[in-house]
């Protein structure tokens, strides 16, 4: 099946069976989802990233202590909360300096723990099999697929490489690279820097409600979900921890948003959606929300659960344009569909060669009925480009050497 339609998405009930317009191909693929095991995702390892660049495994410096209360459902009481609501959330921001596209989606932490974890493995041919079977990527484009109903109107590419059993999902930011470039300039100033102030207010409510020895590290996790038939192994960038504990129960999510009147709009609804997703991808527990004013001032802090998330939505369900109902129960379910058509459509494509390259592209049309995710093999010169700027040098030799008979 080369192409993934997103008119799926509203198919994926408990009832698709007695659906006539659902042909006996996607009706093979809704099945198949309902057998891959739910399994929870574990901790791998966990590492920080210091500003100079190194990655240092298994190091808990990067991990922020989130230091206020999270009292279940309400504001934050702690001193700490009250001092700090109505504050500034543009402070310092003449001197942000916004993250390129290469910083925002660089594997080399993914590829780096993922040499540490099979180099330091008890069973070593058991974990090698664990990756061998893996889709490999980041989180954050994991989350793209998982949220492409919710977003039905973005365009996404992405690069899929196969090579020695490993599926490494990487998001084609070059592609996007110079058309965001083109799509702010061709925006006002006041509009470009709305679009900053948003992005930094979120760094700021960050550092006022988080603690760390030195708040330029950052801290990610290598996580593993297991599946029937193939796995997902990726890394994750951690916002803060509960007590400074390194478990993905005790990592938090957190985010900012306009001050809301009273009843949940549509926005702030995406944005619970979001994060919701967000953190079952790493079996999170918890998602904090401050909330800012017009002037961009910290007006309050709530902390939600995700159990709580997921029964808001239900009261305040969000609707694709064909009146398809969204909910976290739905995109779970078009997420393993979207994995099983990935690893089918590579496996079916795949053969004895030392690598191939693949191409996924969703292209948004003007009714989301028409939209679909499609699949395609590139030819072997762009794909060997692809291969080598994806997977450096020192990983394509360690994994030649580590994968032969008896080194494992």
């Amino acid at each position: 099946m080369k192409e993934l339609p997103l008119s799926l998405f509203s198919k994926l009930s408990n009832e698709f069976h007695k659906d006539a317009s659902i042909d006996d191909e996607k009706k093979k693929l809704i099945s198949s989802i309902g057998l891959l095991t739910d399994e929870k995702p574990t901790e791998l390892l966990h590492y920080t990233r210091t500003l100079a660049g190194e990655i240092k495994i298994n190091d808990k410096q990067g991990l922020k202590s989130l230091n206020i209360s999270i009292g279940k459902g309400r504001k934050s009481k702690s001193i700490k909360s009250e001092r700090i609501i109505g504050s500034d959330l543009t402070a310092g921001y003449e001197s942000f300096k916004k993250a390129s596209a290469r910083e925002i989606y660089q594997l080399d932490g993914l590829f780096t723990s993922l040499k540490y974890y099979l180099e330091n493995a008890e069973d070593k041919k058991t974990s090698l099999d664990r990756i061998q079977s893996s889709i490999v990527s980041l989180r954050r484009n994991l989350l793209m697929l998982m949220l492409i109903p919710l977003n039905h109107w973005r365009e996404y590419r992405f690069n899929v490489i196969y090579w020695k059993g490993i599926i490494i999902l990487d998001y084609d930011w070059e592609y996007f690279e110079d058309d965001i470039t083109i799509g702010l300039s061709n925006l006002g100033l006041s509009r470009r820097n709305n679009t900053d102030l948003l992005q930094y207010s979120g760094f700021k409510f960050e550092n006022l409600i988080t603690s760390a020895p030195d708040k330029s590290n950052d801290f990610y996790t290598l996580v593993s979900q297991n599946y029937d038939n193939f796995n997902t192994v990726f890394t994750a960038e951690v916002d803060a921890g509960i007590d400074n504990v390194a478990s993905l129960s005790s990592y938090v999510e957190l985010k900012t948003h306009s001050q809301f009147k009273s009843q949940i709009d549509f926005k702030l609804a995406s944005k619970l959606m979001s994060s919701w997703c967000q953190t079952k991808l790493v079996d999170g527990k918890h998602v904090v929300i401050g909330f800012r004013s017009k002037g961009y001032n910290l007006t309050s802090i709530k902390m939600y659960q995700t159990n709580e998330i997921a029964n808001l939505l239900n009261l305040h369900p969000l609707k694709l344009p064909d009146y398809s109902t969204i909910t976290c129960k739905k995109l779970v379910r078009w997420y393993k569909c979207t994995l099983k058509w990935i690893v089918d459509s590579v496996r079916n494509e795949s053969d004895d060669n030392d690598y191939r390259v693949f191409k996924i592209h969703y292209s948004p049309k003007s009714s989301p009925v028409n939209s679909c995710l499609s699949f395609e093999t590139i030819d072997d010169t762009t794909g060997n480009d692809i291969f080598n700027q994806t997977i450096p040098q020192w990983f394509q030799e360690y994994m030649n050497d580590f994968a032969e008979p008896g080194n494992c």
